[in-house]
């Protein structure tokens, strides 16, 4: 790609108050239509199902990009809508698979440290209760938020701030990515994996990549949420009390070694870089400063987003 090209892609990135406005619409869009769906079903008199809410939710986040690159040729390149490598896909699912190990000690530790301040940490990952159930879970929860929330977080969002430099840009991704779940419980978990899936995207030059991985870590934890409570009942009476007791350092060591192996997995991606000749996009020179509008913008997504944290909060400690 000649250096005219890569300069005419690089101008077509997202605005960053394109980008900040997508990201307060993907959390106050679903509030709001979520708000007009709960009364329309309240004065029909019947309840009001969760999977709607769901998908609006998820369409929230993925029109907005779609919509701002179809009508701006170049953008959907820039947010890096284009296949990747079978290399890169392959090491997407040895990531997965490495990201869901860490995770799970450094779940176990954050309920500790919850549990310590007087919180009672719950898992959110939904529990199906028969195979049809888990079918439905792993197209809702699984595929759908990892193809939408990568359009929105690793294309538009990590592409328009990537005029400050990739690290950077990833930095920010996974930080407004990890807010927008609104979990206090999950925190950690969002950040690494927001923090691994912005690498990828960026090392593989492919949101698919990122949405791969995405997509085979929330099925894998739904998977385990299905089949722990089955291994848990065909147990000896008795041993699932016996080892109910969870100490720090056990956990401590697997965060050690897992986090070993997800380190090393997210290494195959730098060498599929190198190997590709991907450049990562400098820091400029002079750090530009954001306009009021930019601020404004993003102030209120994270206000928004702060609100949420803090309603979970009051869950946990209340």
């Amino acid at each position: 790609m000649s250096e005219e090209i890569r300069l005419r892609l690089w101008l077509r990135r997202p605005t960053r108050v394109a980008a900040n406005g997508m990201y307060l619409l993907s959390l106050a869009g679903p509030m709001i239509l979520g708000a007009f769906a709960y009364a329309a079903y309240r004065f029909g008199g019947r309840i009001l199902p969760s999977e709607p809410l769901i998908v609006l939710g998820e369409l929230c986040m993925i029109v907005p990009p779609l919509a701002y690159a179809s009508g701006r040729p170049g953008v959907s390149l820039s947010m890096r809508l284009k296949p990747p490598s079978a290399r890169a896909l392959l090491a997407a699912a040895l990531c997965a698979v490495a990201a869901f190990l860490f995770t799970v000690p450094l779940n176990g530790l954050w309920a500790l440290a919850l549990s310590a301040l007087g919180g009672e940490a719950t898992s959110n990952v939904p529990v199906a209760g028969d195979p049809r159930q888990l079918l439905g879970s792993l197209a809702l929860f699984a595929l759908l938020p990892a193809i939408c929330e990568e359009v929105l977080y690793r294309g538009a969002i990590l592409g328009a701030w990537e005029r400050g430099g990739s690290r950077r840009a990833i930095a920010v991704s996974s930080i407004l990515f990890a807010l927008a779940h609104g979990q206090l419980s999950g925190l950690p978990t969002f950040l690494v994996l927001g923090f691994a899936l912005g690498t990828v995207a960026v090392d593989s030059d492919s949101i698919y990549a990122s949405a791969a991985l995405h997509a085979l870590y929330n099925a894998l934890s739904i998977l385990a949420a299905y089949l722990l409570p089955r291994a848990a009942q065909a147990l000896p009476e008795g041993a699932e009390e016996a080892g109910a007791g969870t100490s720090v350092w056990p956990l401590c060591l697997m965060a050690l070694v897992f986090g070993a192996l997800f380190w090393a997995s997210m290494r195959l991606f730098r060498g599929e870089r190198v190997r590709r000749g991907i450049a990562l996009a400098p820091r400029p020179a002079e750090r530009q400063a954001m306009g009021w509008h930019e601020l404004t913008i993003l102030w209120v997504a994270l206000i928004t987003a702060g609100i949420l944290i803090a309603g979970d909060a009051v869950r946990l400690f209340g």
